[in-house]
């Protein structure tokens, strides 16, 4: 694959193959210039916006990106602020789903801790995007890409066939509790003290950036240093 066909970047050594492109190119700050940095994201710092395109660059020169990350093909944020960095263990939102009584919330908390849905994303799915056979699903997004898709998870599966017992048979949307304009950072919160739990800093956003980072140890290709932005 040759680099000029990524038309959307001005390399200054065009023609080099993208299979000869190591770390120490990912440190050369010439691979992107600064027009062309600020053309895409104009409001952040360079050197963020350099380490994002690289990013994508190491995407694209995967031959055969795994499947079962959910992740590869989103955007990642830049400029998080690592203390409100927080791994969320799967035993509190265990104890969380057994402790709360609401099905909507049961398969929130499920979908954000072992999909790595964002909290609107846990809001809008419907039953005809899971196809629980085949072990896949489509996440639907108001952020890009519109859709994705992710595998079911074993963590997930058991939560998705009890959603799915519990929901009524004409049922469309997984959950109906709230809209997704909603925020229901208030009510996950009291449900974390109620619990006997203390809430970590990001409520929504620590979820998903630990199923990223657990999913990298198997799947690398995405980088757990910058977690995504809900």
């Amino acid at each position: 694959m040759d680099r000029r066909q990524f038309s959307d970047l001005e390399y200054r050594s065009a023609g080099c193959q993208i299979n000869d492109f190591d770390s120490a190119d990912a440190t050369d700050r010439k691979l992107l210039s600064p027009k062309q940095v600020r053309a895409v994201r104009p409001t952040v710092p360079e050197q963020d916006a350099r380490r994002h395109h690289i990013q994508i660059i190491f995407g694209l020169a995967l031959d055969q990106p795994d499947p079962a990350n959910p992740f590869k093909d989103e955007a990642s944020a830049v400029g998080s602020n690592p203390a409100r960095m927080m791994m969320v263990p799967s035993e509190w939102i265990e104890h969380l789903i057994r402790e709360t009584t609401c099905e909507d919330w049961k398969i929130i908390l499920a979908f954000c801790r072992y999909a790595g849905m964002r909290s609107h994303e846990a809001r809008i799915q419907r039953w005809d995007d899971v196809d629980l056979v085949k072990g896949r699903m489509l996440i639907r997004s108001n952020k890009s890409p519109a859709v994705r898709t992710c595998p079911i998870f074993p963590e997930l599966r058991a939560h998705l066939m009890r959603a799915k017992e519990m929901a009524p048979s004409t049922a469309t949307m997984i959950q109906t509790r709230y809209t997704p304009e909603a925020n229901p950072c208030t009510t996950l919160r009291k449900m974390i003290v109620k619990a006997g739990l203390k809430p970590w800093p990001k409520l929504f956003q620590n979820l998903r950036a630990t199923r990223e980072t657990e999913l990298l140890a198997k799947y690398p290709g995405f980088s757990p240093s910058i977690p995504p932005r809900t």
